[in-house]
């Protein structure tokens, strides 16, 4: 599809903190497109994430981003700030509107702003498989985000789409 992408497989981070902890596995392009296609193929859906990387990889205009996408606002100078547009969250609920900062976990914004700026400054996409266990919920999810960048080269949004792999929540 496109070689402007953050090509190191398997890259692993573990993060601990006092309200959880994560584990973050950078994915290639080639596995990314491997686990997708095997999701469609068993599932009978289209993924959302192999249309995001479509659309992105086709350099379409922000003007055509599809309703459905979620998206960050980047273009504010501290990522903590960074904007949560159209976000459908199915472990923490919507946080349309909201900054990165105000996600109600702790340690999971402080990741988020972390994974977030590094997209924003690389202006690569990039996919990860994370594992996450905080206070009220555990999942695994399959996550891809790209930079979309205004005229001048700035990273103002960043797309991405998530599929989830096991999401439990506590009683």
């Amino acid at each position: 599809m496109t070689t402007l992408f953050n090509t190191q497989d398997c890259e692993v981070l573990e993060e601990r903190s006092h309200d959880g902890w994560q584990r973050r596995t950078r994915l290639s392009p080639d596995t990314l497109f491997k686990m997708e296609a095997i999701y469609e193929r068993l599932s009978g859906n289209k993924s959302r994430i192999l249309r995001a990387v479509d659309w992105w990889s086709n350099w379409r205009t922000v003007d055509d981003l599809p309703r459905d996408f979620q998206f960050i606002d980047s273009s504010l100078d501290d990522p903590s700030h960074f904007v949560m547009l159209n976000h459908i969250g199915e472990a923490l609920g919507s946080m349309h509107g909201k900054r990165l900062s105000n996600i109600p976990v702790w340690s999971h914004a402080f990741y988020c702003v972390d994974e977030y700026n590094e997209c924003r400054k690389s202006a690569l996409p990039s996919a990860h498989y994370i594992e996450q266990s905080f206070d009220k919920f555990s999942r695994e999810y399959v996550r891809f985000m790209a930079p979309i960048q205004n005229e001048r080269g700035d990273v103002v949004l960043i797309v991405y789409a998530y599929r989830h792999l096991q999401l439990t929540r506590a009683e």
